[in-house]
Formats: structure tokens, C-alpha cells, sequence
């Protein structure tokens, strides 16, 4: 039993520390994916307080991003990411007192256009051959770059209030495929739990956010 336990550490230890990543590395992310929000809604007062409505996140939306790397040690590194987040809100008709006959629901949507700004501690968890697997914690902070309506005369004499300012922290898979030395495919499943409400004073419902990223990653 000794020698099959020791046979068996001899094949998985190397697959642990395995990395193919030296300290020093640098690499450069380009990714795309899908966003699925969570209580991201939104309360108006358009027609006064006593007749409030409210616009709900639209699923999918999506992003837009670019990092830069740099390993710390052959196990851990360190990144800095850009994006580019659009957010869909449309207005729940059920919920207010208007004349839908003047418009639809998929008349009154509003894009919110966010950059973000995020720091990311990569450790490379496990090493099969080309495939690598890292878990990845992150802080995000994102501005509002600004907002537009789609279409339809009715929504242009609407107010929209939505936060200019949000943070939050989030944990990430990184899968990635290393195609040659230099260049990787990755696929990235992420989850966000942001330290706010989408806006402020609504039920305490803090505001979340799943995504997928799939992107190309290059090693100097």
C-alpha cells in the first residue's frame, strides 16, 4: 500500500507544480463574453412617487476587455485589466401606471455604457500538459461613461438614474490552452458580487453578475 501511495504522488506532483509560467513573464489578454446581471433594476419616479416604476437588466449583455500580465513567481501573477461593459435596462410595464398603447416594452430600453477598471491575482492551480487552470481573485471598480435610449419618442422625456460608481470583488476560473510558447486561448467563467445596491436604497438586494469570456492571450 506504501509503494502504490508513493507511485501515486510521484505522477500527481508534478502535474501540480507543473507551470509553464516563469517569473518575469509577460502577457497581454484580449477577451469578449457574455454578462447576466443580477437585481440589476432600476427605480424611476417619472410620474411621481406616488406612481413609481422600474427598469430591470436585460440578459445577456456584454463586454469588452484587455489585460496585462505579469508572473510574480511560476505559480502566481499578477494582472491589470481594462473593459468595456454595456448594461440593458428596460422598463417593466406591469409595474406602472401608463398608457401602453403609446408604447412597448422593447421600445423603452437604455444602454449604460461602463468602463472598468480591475486587479487580478492569478494562481495556477493545476498544469495538465497545454491546458492550465488558475483561480483568480479580483477587485473591480467601474464608471459610467453614459447613458441613451434606443428609440422611441416617449423614453427621451424619461429620467434615468443609475450609478455612476460601482465596486465590488470577484472570483474567476481561467482556463487556458496554450496553442505554442507565445500564445494561449483562455475561457474565463466569472462571478461578481458587487458591495452595492444597483441603486441605492432598493430593498438591500446587492447587485451581482455572472460572466463568460473567451479571449486570446500572448506571452513576451
Amino acid at each position: 500500500m506504501r509503494k502504490k501511495i508513493m507511485s501515486l504522488l510521484l505522477i500527481v506532483f508534478p502535474i501540480l507544480v507543473g507551470a509553464q509560467t516563469e517569473q518575469g513573464d509577460v502577457t497581454l489578454g484580449l477577451s469578449s463574453g457574455l454578462d447576466f446581471d443580477i437585481n440589476a433594476y432600476n427605480y424611476n419616479v417619472f410620474l411621481g412617487k406616488s406612481n413609481p416604476y422600474y427598469y430591470y437588466g436585460q440578459n445577456p449583455q456584454y463586454n469588452i476587455g484587455a489585460d496585462l500580465g505579469i508572473a510574480i513567481t511560476n505559480r502566481m501573477r499578477l494582472r491589470f485589466e481594462l473593459k468595456y461593459i454595456n448594461i440593458k435596462n428596460a422598463i417593466n410595464l406591469d409595474s406602472a401606471e401608463i398608457n401602453s398603447n403609446s408604447f412597448t416594452f422593447k421600445d423603452v430600453v437604455v444602454n449604460l455604457s461602463y468602463v472598468g477598471a480591475n486587479v487580478r491575482f492569478d494562481y495556477l492551480f493545476l498544469s495538465l500538459n497545454k491546458l492550465e487552470i488558475f483561480v483568480s481573485p479580483a477587485v473591480k471598480f467601474e464608471h459610467l461613461l453614459g447613458w441613451t435610449w434606443t428609440n422611441g419618442p416617449v423614453a427621451q422625456q424619461m429620467d434615468y438614474y443609475g450609478p455612476n460608481y460601482i465596486a465590488g470583488g470577484a472570483v474567476s476560473l481561467l482556463f487556458k490552452y496554450n496553442i505554442s510558447n507565445h500564445v494561449a486561448i483562455t475561457l474565463t467563467p466569472d462571478y461578481t458580487l458587487f458591495f452595492r445596491e444597483f441603486e441605492m436604497n432598493q430593498d438591500g438586494r446587492l447587485y451581482q453578475r455572472f460572466s463568460t469570456n473567451l479571449g486570446l492571450e500572448f506571452k513576451f
